[in-house]
């Protein structure tokens, strides 16, 4: 056979002469890792291990014309990733599953890699493959977890020439790296790939997971894949769907957490048979949250006061759009946009709590009767709601303090009941501080923004330079753009100035998994019916478009984003819930149960779905079933 790609990669060299597209901005190590600055990335007990001087370019791949590599500015990085504790290669009982994070950016922290009771709770889809998958201390199958080049301890130089290495495509051949570095010849018996990472595993699928017998490839790489709440960006239509979505799950949310009949702020027990642990205790050992109490009803808020608050989200939502692209990057940059004269005062007047607020909605999902709805989603809805709400009632303080809603503008409905109107402004100041307390995360904003842009994932950059597509050269052209002192976009482009241009000419379009992309490796599809991210039959475009093979789409009730089934009543280091153990018991069959799959998965899978109170659904062409 011809010489090894690994040992290419690492014998691989660029020849070029010096760079000289304009570098108009670097990044240093805490925007690829907030850690960075807390920790010496080469010390510490973390179960974490590294591949040595990984090139930014693969293997023949033209090298950019441009671009010059030294000693104090190398074409390589150190890739770094790590195993689930009770990783056994050699048992032929374990199936070897790979988990690509979201994002783009997001990466798994090495402590809690394994740690059902800390995984259940990150986020990301991953409590899916701990809750059940490994367990500990019995872990069933093989699961290996990677840092993004980019991202968490897999940094590359800071120098945004670089950048244009930061592509989805490039990821792909880190992982096949990554495959024969810890598998050897054997494949990837599932990829587990969340929101972004679907990007990624889509791309992975295309090129490794089908035989090639004239590239010395005589079997798949990988046999299946598991894509949770994966993202469609080939159409604009999903800017709108977002912001419907969004408004809508903020209704539900004030319509779900109400007594029926007549407003009664009592007691927790209207909620009976409506959340799933209600009768549930804590665990005494249990260190997260509290249970229901009488403040998780929303019955003051009338209906009109609902319709008034969520107009106004609406309009909030449009507005900021055609100059700041997003919600998220309003969120990001509140402390400059404060100081921007030309920020409009409707956006200005509002605080960051309110934003950090709608941004939570559109990832939390929604209460629904016919789903699974946890104590730990109330407490967070009622919140949410509850910020949003006061900051969207005409009249209200800007200032949210001890005397919060003095004029009795958003609470008049809770005060003719005694005490009870100091017990809900107590949980507003609280769930103000929740909001704005410090967090470090678990991203690179470096991969968010540059993956984002260059991949098609970001809605930001599209929305602002008005265009479908775009190439390095109209980023520029944004970026560098001076249109004097009334600017709205000019926040804006300070951030895209920090992008690195890509001066290939290529034309970069919002992510579709369709056309080239498509292909016929078995896949599970995992969505929400509530996920503003994916708005839009995001999940069904992907299902009709990109897949040929063995196929099946699973809806859940009121998820989000998350797509978590996880609850905090259980005591660290415990069994995972019923139900977090049954979705995993989910993907393990299909990630055990070989082809064909589509048909003999569903028909063995009924109890789970029953459990999770999710179905099957088959999408047609053109997109007539899906849910506007």
């Amino acid at each position: 056979m011809a010489k090894s790609l690994m040992m290419l990669f690492v014998t691989f060299l660029f020849t070029a002469s010096a760079y000289s597209a304009p570098a108009t901005g670097s990044w240093v190590k805490k925007d690829m890792d907030p850690r960075a600055e807390t920790r010496d990335p080469e010390d510490g007990p973390e179960p974490i291990s590294k591949i040595d001087r990984v090139n930014l370019l693969p293997v023949a791949t033209p090298s950019p014309r441009d671009l010059q590599c030294n000693p104090s500015s190398p074409c390589t990085f150190d890739l770094f990733y790590f195993k689930g504790i009770t990783f056994k290669l050699n048992d032929s009982s374990r199936k070897n599953i790979l988990f690509i994070s979201g994002g783009p950016g997001q990466f798994v922290a090495e402590l809690q890699a394994g740690n059902m009771a800390l995984g259940a709770l990150d986020g990301t889809g991953r409590q899916i493959v701990d809750g059940k998958v490994i367990p500990e201390p019995n872990g069933k199958h093989n699961i290996v977890y990677f840092h993004l080049r980019g991202a968490g301890r897999s940094i590359i130089d800071g120098n945004n020439k670089f950048d244009q290495f930061l592509r989805a495509k490039y990821v792909v051949e880190d992982i096949e790296r990554l495959r024969k570095e810890v598998l050897g010849d054997k494949p990837w018996d599932a990829i587990y790939a969340h929101s972004w990472g679907t990007v990624v595993a889509q791309l992975y699928a295309k090129k490794y997971g089908e035989p090639d017998i004239a590239s010395g490839r005589p079997e798949s790489r990988v046999k299946s894949l598991i894509l949770s709440a994966p993202i469609v960006r080939r159409t604009s239509s999903t800017l709108k769907a977002r912001i419907k979505q969004t408004v809508s799950n903020l209704e539900k949310i004030f319509k779900f957490y109400r007594p029926v009949g007549n407003c009664v702020i009592s007691d927790e027990k209207y909620l009976k048979g409506r959340i799933t642990d209600f009768d549930e205790p804590f665990s005494p050992v249990a260190s997260a949250g509290k249970d229901l109490e009488k403040t998780d009803n929303l019955c003051f808020v009338s209906d009109s006061r609902v319709g008034d608050i969520t107009r106004e989200l609406r309009r909030i939502l449009t507005d900021l759009e055609p100059d700041y692209g997003s919600v998220d990057f309003v969120k990001d940059h509140f402390d400059s946009l404060q100081k921007d004269r030309n920020f409009p005062a409707s956006l200005k007047k509002y605080p960051r709590e309110l934003y950090e607020a709608i941004r939570r909605v559109q990832m939390i999902g929604a209460p629904e009767r016919d789903g699974l709805v946890f104590t730990q989603d109330t407490k967070n809805m009622v919140d949410l709601a509850m910020i949003i709400g006061y900051y969207l009632t005409p009249g209200v303080s800007g200032n949210l303090q001890a005397l919060c809603d003095s004029g009795g503008k958003f609470l008049t409905g809770a005060a003719a009941i005694p005490g009870i109107k100091t017990e809900y402004c107590d949980r507003l100041i609280k769930a103000k501080a929740q909001l704005l307390a410090p967090n470090d995360g678990l991203e690179s904003e470096r991969a968010r923004y540059v993956f984002g842009a260059y991949d098609g994932a970001a809605r930001w950059l599209s929305r602002l330079l008005n265009k479908d597509c775009f190439t390095g050269e109209d980023l520029r052209k944004f970026a560098n753009a001076a249109l004097g002192p009334t600017d709205r976009k000019k926040l804006a482009r300070n951030t895209a100035k920090k992008i690195g241009i890509d001066t290939s000419g290529d034309l970069f379009c919002g992510w579709d998994p369709g056309g080239s992309n498509a292909h016929n490796v078995p896949t599970l599809i995992l969505a929400g019916t509530d996920d503003a991210i994916i708005a839009g039959c995001q999940a069904e475009d992907f299902y009709n478009r990109g897949l040929t093979g063995e196929k099946v789409l699973l809806e859940f009730p009121g998820m989000g984003h998350a797509m978590s089934v996880a609850d905090t009543r259980a005591a660290a280091g415990a069994m995972p819930s019923a139900q977090t153990q049954t979705f995993a018991d989910l993907i393990e069959k299909w990630v055990t149960m070989g082809s064909p799959q589509q048909s003999t998965f569903i028909a063995n899978v009924q109890s789970e779905l029953k459990t999770l109170k999710a179905q099957e659904r088959q999408p047609t062409q053109g997109l007539i079933a899906c849910r506007q």
